[in-house]
């Protein structure tokens, strides 16, 4: 690696820290020694071998050859650079430990995680900018393309099946992705990767087939024929690269990415205002080396994070945040590229593949509950094929070979689907995990979850800590099924992507809140992904709770009855004859509240006007289900009054859609229907 093409390409690499002049203007400390008098710690939120990392590593060398103090790098990678800022808050508040902060800390993070343990304006003082940089797009050698409209149209050609890497979830490579989808109406597959060094080695070895990375990852690979580089994202050809257009040339100036580092410490009191100076940075010192690009001025420019390298004044750099005194992070949003297409509402599903909107497409925004005893492969192939979400309660399958023989054939039936009908809406599906401490089985079936790579996961009568790191590890989501407020707020704090608000009305484990009260609520606290369930069984109850706030509706018993469920015909009858006057809810089966059908209570030998004591709750899977008391007694939810007949689940899907699209007609003809435009048209985009 060129020093040389290392500076050019990034931008300004402010060597300040490691010019003579440096310590020359040092003033002294206050025991009267000059700063630095020992080692400077510099925490990096990347894996050695990042790009950063290695131009760190080379001010590193020349910060002790002139200050006579190493300039130690250590590596703590992960969680979006929270990692690295929480152990820089951890050290001693005295300049001798910073940060190497990037762009998703500073100006991603704030506006998309919805609690950070740190705030960039008031925990952290800048110290300088440290490098800046545009990224390019890059293909393999074997993707037929060379430049972006070419790219397009192959992509368009297949949908689906073609992918793009970035060196991290929810960061600017990951968005330059999801931003080229929605601009060239594509549907790549994000793949995240951690760190750059892993991104690259798969798009070399063709593993994936594009990627969005900095210049100087790329370059080599280029230079060797086994990348293509198709476009740069800033609003000017590289010098390194004069032949490659820009994205704006080639019609898609949303994609000018500007991408930065800074340094910055934890030091908020009086006695490090000064330590700016005493790192020997000024607005004057000569840039070393051959760097001609500096970075920007400071933070406070929102231009400086979308328009790419700007030019400050040749050779020299600027301390940022005008003077140091912030960060200027306030008002500037995520970035305006970023703003323009990502709500922190919508963040986690471009953090994770599975949720990406491009690849993630619905007819309708319904997912088929699962359902104990009734939900099985038929069922989830059923409900994907017909452009809904399709889920299964992992316990369904025992023992657990027949989990792996399940999840086989849903996985690769749903890919024969895509295939065959390319052009096809085919939604993803889902597994349901019991996470309560009597389910011995949870580790088998989370290897197979690993295996498969369902990708939303839905947790149930347990914490969803147990399966996040497992399932946020291949870029699943992972949701957390919850009958309470206080419940919802465990399952967020523990990490949860998601909530399924089980409510009032539910088959089965039921809540007690009125869906739109629980929705409500929820808002209040939690921006992620929203399901709530509880009597809603057609199209007219579908749109009622989108329009409330929810993302997803849990539609269970509707399904019950279709050709394709395990539901026993017996089962299947009476949810045709019954009423919602056949219910009753009970926690004398299960241990848990459940809303059952009295003429299935009665058939058992059971009072429905005077249930038992709940039994104590148990839910191994790893038992067979021949010896439980409720394997005969069947569950209803609210929505029973609305089956009419036993027909194929795409019948239903269809009439869904015929309600929904009747009950969004409606409210536009309201008098009042100007006053609920924004609503009406969230409703269509779904329809």
């Amino acid at each position: 690696m060129k020093r040389r093409d290392l500076l050019q390409t990034l931008g300004a690499l402010p060597l300040a820290l490691s010019l003579p002049a440096a310590r020359a203007q040092a003033p002294a400390t206050s025991s009267g020694q000059t700063f630095p008098d020992r080692p400077v710690r510099v925490v990096v939120p990347f894996a050695a071998g990042n790009t950063l990392d290695t131009a760190l590593r080379q001010v590193a060398e020349e910060f002790k050859k002139n200050t006579g103090q190493p300039l130690l790098v250590d590596n703590k990678p992960g969680g979006s650079g929270i990692i690295a800022a929480q152990n820089v808050m951890a050290a001693p508040p005295d300049g001798y430990t910073l940060l190497l902060a990037n762009t998703s800390m500073f100006t991603i993070n704030p506006h998309t995680f919805s609690k950070l343990p740190y705030d960039p304006e008031k925990t952290f003082r800048p110290v300088t900018n440290f490098l800046g940089a545009s990224m390019v797009m890059a293909v393999n050698a074997s993707v037929p393309a060379n430049n972006i409209k070419e790219f397009v149209a192959w992509a368009k050609a297949n949908p689906g099946k073609v992918s793009f890497a970035s060196f991290t979830a929810g960061n600017s490579s990951h968005f330059a992705g999801v931003i080229l989808n929605q601009r060239a109406g594509i549907d790549m597959v994000h793949v995240p990767f951690n760190g750059t060094p892993p991104a690259v080695t798969n798009l070399v070895g063709g593993q994936v087939h594009a990627a969005f990375l900095p210049l100087l990852a790329v370059k080599p690979h280029m230079e060797s024929g086994k990348v293509k580089v198709l476009a740069v994202t800033s609003p000017q050809r590289s010098p390194l690269m004069p032949s490659v257009a820009t994205f704006r040339e080639q019609g898609y100036p949303d994609l000018d990415i500007y991408i930065w580092a800074a340094l910055a410490c934890a030091c908020r009191h009086a006695g490090c205002r000064n330590r700016q100076a005493q790192y020997g940075i000024r607005e004057d010192t000569e840039i070393a080396g051959d760097a001609r690009q500096v970075a920007p001025a400071g933070f406070r420019d929102p231009a400086v994070h979308t328009r790419g390298i700007q030019q400050v004044r040749p050779g020299r750099f600027a301390p940022m945040g005008g003077g140091g005194e912030d960060f200027g992070v306030q008002g500037i949003g995520v970035n305006d590229v970023v703003s323009a297409h990502c709500s922190p509402t919508l963040y986690r599903q471009l953090q994770n593949p599975s949720m990406n909107k491009q690849s993630f497409k619905l007819r309708l925004p319904v997912f088929v509950a699962p359902m104990f005893l009734i939900s099985g492969p038929e069922l989830v192939l059923a409900a994907c094929k017909a452009g809904i979400i399709g889920a299964f309660p992992t316990p369904n399958a025992r023992p657990i070979e027949t989990l792996d023989v399940w999840m086989k054939q849903i996985t690769e039936g749903l890919a024969r689907a895509r295939d065959e009908q390319p052009e096809a809406t085919i939604g993803p599906w889902c597994a349901n995990l019991v996470t309560h401490s009597s389910n011995t089985r949870l580790p088998e079936d989370l290897a197979l979850i690993a295996k498969y790579k369902p990708p939303i996961v839905v947790t149930a009568l347990g914490s969803p800590k147990p399966v996040i790191e497992v399932v946020h590890g291949y870029g699943g989501l992972v949701f957390a099924d919850v009958i309470s407020i206080t419940l919802a707020k465990k399952a967020v704090a523990a990490g949860a992507d998601g909530l399924a608000c089980v409510s009032a009305g539910a088959g089965g484990h039921t809540g007690s809140l009125s869906p739109f009260a629980f929705v409500s609520a929820v808002r209040e606290f939690f921006d992620g992904h929203v399901i709530v369930g509880g009597g809603i069984s057609d199209g007219w109850g579908v749109a009622g709770a989108i329009a409330s706030g929810a993302d997803y509706v849990y539609m269970g018993t509707r399904f019950i009855p279709v050709a394709e469920s395990l539901a026993q015909q017996e089962y299947k009858q009476m949810l045709v004859d019954s009423t919602v006057d056949d219910l009753v809810v009970s926690a004398g089966i299960t241990g848990t509240a459940a809303s059952w059908l009295k003429p299935s209570l009665r058939a058992n030998g059971m009072d429905p006007d005077n249930m038992p004591d709940a039994p104590q709750r148990e839910y191994d899977s790893s038992q067979s289900i021949a010896t439980k008391r409720w394997k005969d007694v069947w569950a209803a939810g609210q929505g029973v009054g609305a089956i009419k007949a036993m027909e194929p689940l795409a019948d239903v899907v269809d009439r869904l859609a015929q309600e929904y699209a009747q009950a969004t007609a409606r409210i536009a003809s309201l008098p009042y229907a100007a006053a609920s435009a924004g609503p009406v048209k969230a409703l269509r985009r779904i329809a």
